[in-house]
């Protein structure tokens, strides 16, 4: 991996149908604009963006164009935070915040769902064997 050019805060390579874009510095306008990450995202012609983070943040405006760019763009955006997304990074980084979140909560509160689901079931078909029971006592009485 060739390291940043001077005055740039991020990198974008492209290979077959997936770019890797590493936002590596702290967002902002020495050398290079959002604006000009803008223009080369909008340029990809790809299905998937892996994102790769470790930035302390930057300029708002900045962070908060390649955060709109990074959602309206037609690819699949996963973000990695290799390091820090701090202050507007974290912003950028929204995508995958949400996803683990999702996640968290599918794989925390599974099991309730599954057990208010289950346990209809089990009374239902608990007080039908109990009744089916009580019959077949009444009906075969043993005497002694």
């Amino acid at each position: 991996m060739k390291p940043l050019a001077a005055g740039s805060w991020y990198r974008i390579t492209a290979a077959a149908d997936e770019a890797t874009v590493h936002l590596y510095d702290a967002v902002s306008w020495f050398g290079i604009t959002a604006d000009d990450f803008v223009r080369e995202l909008a340029a990809l012609d790809v299905t998937a963006i892996q994102l790769r983070l470790n930035s302390p943040g930057g300029l708002v405006w900045d962070g908060i164009s390649i955060h709109n760019a990074l959602r309206e763009h037609r690819a699949a955006v996963h973000v990695h935070v290799d390091g820090v997304a701090a202050s507007i990074a974290s912003v950028i980084a929204v995508p995958e915040l949400t996803y683990a979140a999702q996640w968290i909560n599918f794989n925390t509160f599974r099991i309730i769902e599954v057990y208010a689901v289950v346990a209809p079931m089990y009374l239902v078909t608990g007080y039908a064997i109990l009744f089916s029971l009580q019959r077949l006592e009444k009906r075969f009485v043993v005497r002694r």
